[in-house]
C-alpha cells in the first residue's frame, strides 16, 4: 500500500488510542497473575497482538470483547514458541519472564526485529543460569534463572531493565539490577513500575539501581484501565500547531509517559495549546525553532522533525543516537526523506539539525516503520503533495491512523497496490 496525501487543515476531536506501553505491561502482569484480570481500553495493534500471542503461549488464557480482554493467568507450560514479530517491548520482556519461569522457551521474530541489539541481556541471563543457543533470532533458552546481581548498562535499551523488574520478582531469593550506565528513556521504566505496582509487585529504587525481593507474587486486578498514548497523541497534537486545531481526548495529564513532554515542547515553540480534563487542544500558531535533549524522548524526535520544518529557524536535536537501532533507522530515515522533499538536515556533532522551510514535493520511503509513516503524513498537510511507500507497518501501532486523518479532514488517498 501507499499514501498520498495533499496539502489539507486538521479539525476536530479524535480518541487517542491507549498507551501501548502500558498495554504490553498490563498483559504481561495480567498472565503472570494467578487469577483473572480484565484490562478496559484495549485495542489492537501488530505490537499488542504480538504480546497477546505470547502470554497465551506461556499458558494464559484471554479473551477479547471490544475495548476490553480479559486474561486468566497463573498456569505456565514447559516449553513455549514465541513469536515476537517486529515488537521489540515484547520480546525483550519476555526472555527474562521466561527464564525465570524456567520455560523452555524459542524466540522468533520479523522485519528487523533479529538484528536489533539484545546481547548485553542475553549475556546477563547467561551469567545466571541460562543456556541461550544463538544471538540474534530465532533465539533459543533452556533452564532456570538464578537470583543474585545482574549488571547492565541503562543506555541501550530501557526494556532490558523492564523485563528483569518483570522477572527477578518471580525468583526464589532476592536480586539486585546494577547500571552500569546511566538509564536513558527512565520514563518507560518508571511506567514498568507502575504497572507493577498496581499488581501487587515491590521494587526498590538504589543509587546503585534495583533491589528486588524474590518470593513475590502477581495479584490479578478485577478492572485494569490502560490511559490513553501520549505518543500516539503527538502526531495529532503537531498536525493541529501546523495546520488547523485538533483535539486529542483520553489522555491523563498528569500522566509519567515520558511523551507527555509534547505538550510543553508545543507550547514553547508557540503553538496555541489548551487543557482541559482528559483532553488536549493545539491549534496553529507562529513557531519558532528549538533545541531539544532528546534522551528521554527519543520516540518523539520523527513527529518532532516535521514540527522543525514549520517552525522559523534552524532546530537542534541532540541525545539522538538510539534512532538508529530503532524499527528503522530513523536518524538516516529522516534526514533521507527531508532531502526528498528538498528540506536541509543534517547529522553533525552528535546533533541533529534541520532547517525550517517550504516543502516540496516528494516520494517518502517508509523505511518499514510505523513512527516514520505517521511523522510524514502530518508533514504532507502543509505540502502539495507527498508519496510514502509500504504504509503497510503502521499496523504495528495504530491501524486506523489514515482513517482518523481523514475524517479530521486530512486530504489523503490510500492505495492498494497489486489489486
Amino acid at each position: 500500500m501507499k499514501a498520498e496525501i495533499f496539502r489539507s487543515k486538521l479539525f476536530g476531536t479524535v480518541k487517542v488510542p491507549p498507551s501501548k506501553s502500558y498495554l504490553h505491561r498490563a498483559l504481561i502482569a495480567a498472565a503472570l497473575a494467578d487469577g483473572e484480570t480484565v484490562i478496559n481500553n484495549f485495542q489492537q495493534s501488530d505490537d499488542i497482538s504480538a504480546t497477546v500471542d505470547c502470554i497465551k503461549a506461556i499458558g494464559a488464557k484471554v479473551q477479547i470483547s471490544s475495548e476490553t480482554c480479559k486474561v486468566s493467568g497463573g498456569y505456565f507450560t514447559k516449553n513455549a514458541t514465541l513469536n515476537c514479530n517486529e515488537s521489540g517491548t515484547t520480546l525483550r520482556l519476555f526472555m527474562p519472564i521466561c527464564a525465570a519461569l524456567g520455560i523452555n522457551s524459542a524466540f522468533l521474530g520479523r522485519g528487523k526485529l533479529p538484528d536489533r541489539p539484545n546481547t548485553e541481556l542475553l549475556e546477563a541471563l547467561a551469567l545466571q543460569g541460562i543456556q541461550i543457543d544463538g544471538d540474534k533470532l530465532p533465539i533459543t533458552f533452556t533452564g532456570k534463572l538464578k537470583s543474585g546481581e545482574f549488571k547492565i548498562s541503562g543506555g541501550i535499551s530501557s526494556q532490558y531493565i523492564s523485563g528483569l523488574l518483570f522477572a527477578l520478582p518471580l525468583l526464589d531469593g532476592d536480586s539486585k539490577i546494577v547500571l552500569k550506565t546511566p538509564l536513558m528513556s527512565s520514563a518507560y521504566v518508571d511506567i514498568t513500575l507502575d504497572v507493577l505496582r498496581a499488581f501487587g509487585i515491590k521494587v526498590e529504587r538504589k543509587d546503585y539501581g534495583f533491589f528486588v525481593c524474590g518470593g513475590q507474587k502477581y495479584a490479578p486486578v478485577s478492572m485494569y484501565c490502560v490511559e490513553g498514548d501520549f505518543s500516539q497523541a503527538a502526531f495529532w497534537l503537531v498536525g493541529g500547531a501546523i495546520a488547523g486545531e485538533v483535539a486529542v481526548k483520553g489522555l491523563n495529564l498528569e500522566s509519567i509517559q515520558g511523551d507527555r513532554k509534547i505538550i510543553d515542547i508545543l507550547r514553547y515553540v508557540g503553538a496555541n495549546v489548551k487543557t482541559d480534563g482528559d483532553c488536549v487542544t493545539v491549534s496553529k500558531g507562529k513557531l519558532k525553532s528549538f533545541a531539544l535533549d532528546c534522551n528521554d524522548i527519543i520516540d518523539l524526535v520523527p513527529v518532532l522533525s516535521s514540527l522543525a520544518v514549520c517552525a522559523d529557524g534552524e532546530s537542534q536535536f541532540s541525545g539522538v543516537e538510539r534512532l538508529k537501532i530503532k524499527e528503522s533507522d530513523r536518524l538516516s530515515a529522516v534526514i533521507n526523506n527531508l532531502a526528498a522533499l528538498e528540506i536541509k538536515s543534517e547529522y553533525v556533532g552528535k546533533k541533529l539539525v534541520i532547517s525550517g522551510g517550504k516543502t516540496s514535493n516528494g516520494n517518502i520511503d517508509s523505511f518499514n516503520d510505523h513512527r516514520i509513516i505517521m511523522a510524514f503524513a502530518v508533514l504532507g498537510l502543509v505540502t502539495e503533495r507527498i508519496t510514502i511507500a509500504n504504509i503497510e507497518a503502521i499496523n504495528k501501532s495504530y491501524p486506523r491512523f489514515f482513517d482518523e486523518f481523514s475524517r479530521l479532514g486530512g486530504n489523503v488517498n490510500v492505495i492498494y497496490m497489486g489489486k
